[in-house]
């Protein structure tokens, strides 16, 4: 009996010294609360508001390898958060209800990312990444835990992910790897790839074509659910399984290129809810070809070799409107339907004389250049493309003796806005934030009769702010801020005012509170001008330790552009 006593007395001993040896207490780093555990660092809580945390790799010598549970959760004041390549997992609700999270870079490093780790992060916009492999073998713990799940856009290297080519390196992509992105149009998975997981391309609605790689034996429940414009599906003949759902809500499925023969096909088992698949067109025995194009135009589009052309290839011509892709070089018969697997292997463009009589018929306009318009009858409206390859303002007006009209539409041609004699004379000027990548549509006219003007694009420059200078009333400059009254003078140079675009100078004090703004508009003044704005300041207190100047877009909207500026320099 002594004997046993003294065993187990032994064994709660060395379970005590055991469990010692792997526990941490908790410590503070800056505004980071942390834990070590076998000589790893968990980060476990943040005890600011700030908008801005940046992880360290190590903290007293030991890396940061993972974001605990709940370790950012309801921190609804954070916009960004760095998390450095030394970490490989993220928490089960680790920024859960980030509601102001912006956007969100995943190291390669990480390996899992926990249950919910991103819900309710309803502000995410993008999710940016430097490598594709590591991101297809991520662990997600739910829908919830990848932030595509509200952001919708994947950046591999800075460039939106449209066409998702998966490296010949990666033989698995894990469950909800790229549910809800959005951005995606093609996607192409290579024979390496052995397995995919459960709804890992779920509502992918931008999304067109995919192909499989002959590595695929089993296609799993939901994976490209609620794909709304799939159109083209090209499928393995290795392939056996066809899980439930696999291709349910995706009512534009047409055409499935099939590597294998009918037979094949049939022994396919198909489950539940893949009607939207089966039901399409099946292209038999389908095998890759070399297309190439003849544009007839300067442009050049390279040769694709795949199972067809899915989409009708883009290509522009400043001088003429597409008529469409014809598979002979007399341009005989019809265009050709998308998507193409004829035994015409070259495709020739087809054009005609652009007008500008319509939307569909428009000049092409582009930046920052000048269009000579005639107007040959009483009323006549003449439309121009636009394009614009960065997101900014731009100005369209006229210049001539004539009284002009001038109208902007979107890609839907849906009007936008318009004007008549904001510009010189009685030519009309309009100013417009256009988004990148976007089509719109400029049409012009005179308010009545004929003759010519010339229309006018203008890429308007961002506000630059120079400078703050301070003086003293006798106009002597300072170095620093004085306690009691003093000016404040704002350099800004490239002025492109809006209607109401103003200069804002800011006050601050050494804690960084906000002690209130001051702000001159900048109506009517000229087009890219440079102006000088002062502005009395009393600080009688002494608790003004910094000024910022920035400008708003318009008084009523107080959306900030361009660079700011402060004083003192940090």
């Amino acid at each position: 009996m002594k004997k046993k006593l003294i065993f187990s007395f032994l064994f709660i001993c060395l379970t005590i010294l055991a469990f010692g040896a792997i526990s941490a207490s908790a410590a503070t780093y800056g505004d980071l609360t942390y834990e070590v555990w076998d000589d790893e660092v968990t980060i476990t809580d943040c005890n600011t508001a700030a908008t801005e945390v940046n992880i360290p790799e190590k903290i007293n010598g030991y890396p940061v390898t993972s974001i605990g549970n709940r370790a950012f959760y309801n921190y609804d004041s954070l916009v960004t958060v760095t998390i450095p390549d030394s970490v490989t997992s993220i928490g089960s609700y680790a920024f859960s209800n980030c509601t102001s999270l912006a956007t969100i870079t995943i190291p390669d490093s990480v390996m899992s990312i926990g249950s919910y780790a991103f819900s309710n992060c309803t502000s995410l916009s993008e999710v940016h990444i430097t490598d594709m492999a590591a991101w297809c073998r991520i662990d997600f713990g739910s829908y919830d835990a990848n932030p595509l799940r509200y952001a919708n856009k994947l950046y591999l290297n800075g460039a939106l992910v449209t066409k998702l080519t998966i490296p010949d390196s990666v033989t698995s992509i894990g469950s909800y790897a790229f549910r809800n992105c959005t951005s995606l149009a093609t996607i192409t998975i290579p024979d390496s790839v052995t397995s995919i997981g459960d709804d890992a391309f779920y509502n992918c609605d931008s999304l067109v074509t995919v192909t499989i790689g002959k590595g695929v034996t089993m296609i799993p429940e939901k994976a490209f659910y609620g794909c709304g414009n799939l159109q083209s599906v090209c499928l393995p003949a290795e392939l056996l399984y066809i899980r439930n759902d696999a291709f349910n809500s995706c009512p534009n499925i047409q055409t499935v290129f099939y590597t294998g023969t009918e037979a094949e096909w049939n022994s396919v088992l198909k489950y539940n809810r893949n009607e939207n698949l089966t039901n399409a067109d099946i292209i038999y025995q389908a095998e890759q070809k070399t297309y190439r194009f003849v544009t007839n135009c300067e442009s050049t589009i390279p040769a694709i070799t795949d199972y067809a052309v899915f989409v009708s290839p883009a290509v522009e011509n400043e001088n003429a409107t597409f008529l469409g892709w014809f598979d002979n070089e007399a341009l005989s018969g019809n265009p050709v339907s998308f998507p193409y697997y004829g035994k015409a292997t070259t495709l020739y463009a087809a054009w005609t004389d652009r007008t500008g009589e319509s939307f569909d018929d428009a000049f092409i306009l582009k930046a920052d250049g000048e269009y000579p318009v005639t107007i040959s009858e009483s009323g006549q409206l003449v439309y121009y493309q636009f394009v614009p390859t960065v997101t900014k303002n731009y100005r369209f007006y006229s210049t001539g003796s004539r009284d002009t009209y001038g109208y902007l539409y979107n890609k839907n041609q849906s009007r936008l806005t318009y004007d008549n004699d904001s510009g010189d004379g009685s030519n009309f000027s309009f100013t417009y934030q256009l988004t990148a990548g976007e089509t719109y549509y400029i049409a012009v006219k005179l308010y009545s009769g004929t003759g010519s003007f010339t229309l006018v694009s203008e890429t308007l420059v961002d506000y630059k702010l120079g400078g703050i200078t301070i003086k003293d009333a006798s106009g002597a400059v300072l170095s620093s801020i004085p306690k009691g009254e003093f000016f404040a003078t704002v350099s800004m140079s490239n002025v492109c005012a809006t209607e109401d675009s103003t200069v804002v100078l800011a006050q601050y004090t050494d804690t960084g509170a906000f002690r209130g703004v001051m702000y001159v508009s900048t109506e009517d003044l000229p087009q890219g001008s440079t102006i000088n704005v002062t502005i009395p300041i009393n600080t009688a207190n002494g608790d003004v330790a910094q000024l910022k100047a920035f400008v708003w877009e318009s008084f009523t909207s107080m959306t900030p552009v361009g660079v700011p500026v402060v004083f003192p320099a940090e």
